[in-house]
């Protein structure tokens, strides 16, 4: 009896031990993170846990990614490997998103301007503000440009925050761009849909485009032109010289979301959630996307979108050529995008903290190497079945040569009548 007890207890004993990593690779999927789970579905190319207690933002900007952080902090990474550049850990929340110009990162900090080195991080200047920052800082060669909510354009000294000029709008700012690449110019939407453009080398106002609409987009500048959509539903090109209206396409439904154009093409979503790319020379819709998403980046080969509803949080890549999604997963609980054309890498972060880049580029050659292999082998099979002679049925003879006889002629054919398909054909989206 104490023989057959010890085998039971030995097999059960044997049975733990195998059945031990099973159970752990169990529990450790059902308390693996979001940031896990997302990267099993799509390439993953890095991720980081807790790079925050709270993360507020992520941006991509001159090829760095920053995470602006709570309770305070901006990280700034590498966005091809995840390795942090530099670590800003300052005395406020960080306000606005970073902007760079001559190798210094500009941002408010709790009623501050603050300038970073961007090789080092280290602190450059530090200057107190009065007034209410409503948009990024927009460097220039003498001084730091922002938007108030006292609807003013301010330029402030850098070295001690002191006014040194003013513009004003007339109205609260709603939206605004600026570029590195064109730094003289900035540009202001207000809630009463006029656009202004503040030429901050005369320090006043180059020109202003009522579009007398209670309604419009935040302003993309792409010079020679700027893009503003409406709710009119037309979204407009304007020259960034004069203010004057070059083009306007109809979309399909009022264009609220802030455009972006990039290699000769602007994408804007509106409002009954279609995607649509206008050919900026050609200045006509090339496709429209009825899925549609927010456009966090786009290449010459691709678009990378969001799709938020009540039920899903969706991350695709689009073709850009013709708007057909190629690749496309659940982004679970992640609410902060960005990309990096330059790198292909796509990132997305969650309000705990934790940072996944994942490679697009990568994402698209999977899925193109994939559908090429399935199309290969559905050839192959279908070669194979049309070579293969069909073997005779079981009993019955082979005919031999004398007993072969011709076959009788085919009776004349009855013409017949091909019914049309009810229901007015396919189902389709016409590209345009």
């Amino acid at each position: 009896m104490s023989e057959e007890r010890g085998r039971r207890c030995a097999v059960a004993a044997v049975v733990f031990l195998l059945a031990l990593p099973v159970c752990a690779a169990l529990a450790a999927d059902a308390a693996t993170t979001d940031t896990a789970t997302f990267a099993r579905l799509m390439a993953k190319a890095w991720s980081r846990d807790r790079v925050f207690e709270r993360v507020k933002k992520v941006c991509v900007a001159d090829g760095t990614l920053y995470v602006l952080g709570a309770p305070r902090g901006l990280d700034a990474i590498d966005p091809a490997t995840g390795i942090t550049r530099w670590l800003h850990v300052g005395r406020y929340p960080v306000d606005t998103p970073p902007t760079r110009l001559e190798g210094v990162v500009s941002f408010a900090e709790g009623g501050e301007l603050v300038g970073i080195d961007e090789k080092t991080g280290l602190e450059k200047s530090r200057t107190k503000i009065r007034v209410g920052v409503r948009t990024p800082v927009y460097p220039h060669e003498d001084y730091w440009t922002v938007a108030s909510g006292d609807d003013r354009v301010y330029g402030l000294s850098p070295t001690d925050g002191r006014r040194l000029w003013h513009v004003t709008i007339n109205d609260l700012v709603t939206g605004s761009d600026w570029r590195a690449e064109n730094p003289e110019v900035s540009v202001f939407m207000t809630r009463t849909g006029t656009l202004t453009a503040v030429d901050l080398d005369i320090r006043g106002i180059a020109w202003q485009t009522p579009f007398r609409k209670p309604e419009c987009s935040a302003p993309t500048l792409a010079p020679p032109l700027v893009f503003v959509g409406c709710e009119d539903y037309y979204l407009y090109a304007l020259s960034v010289k004069s203010g004057l209206e070059q083009w306007k396409v109809c979309l399909s439904a009022p264009v609220l979301e802030k455009p972006v154009a990039a290699h000769g093409r602007v994408y804007a979503t509106t409002a009954d959630g279609v995607l649509h790319a206008v050919d900026i020379e050609r200045q006509e819709v090339l496709w429209a996307n009825p899925q549609g998403g927010r456009v966090l980046t786009a290449t010459e080969e691709w678009v990378v979108l969001h799709r938020r509803t009540k039920e899903l949080n969706l991350i695709a890549v689009a073709d850009a050529a013709t708007g057909k999604v190629t690749a496309q997963a659940t982004a679970r609980d992640h609410e902060y995008f960005a990309a990096d054309p330059t790198s292909g890498i796509f990132i997305a972060a969650n309000e705990r903290g934790d940072v996944l880049a994942i490679g697009v580029r990568k994402v698209v050659e999977a899925q193109a190497a994939a559908r090429a292999a399935r199309a290969s082998e559905r050839l192959s099979q279908t070669q194979s079945r049309a070579t293969t002679p069909t073997p005779p049925s079981a009993g019955t003879p082979a005919a031999s040569p004398a007993t072969v006889r011709p076959a009788a002629p085919a009776p004349a054919a009855t013409p017949t009548t091909t019914a049309k398909p009810s229901g007015g054909g396919p189902k389709y989206f016409l590209v345009h």
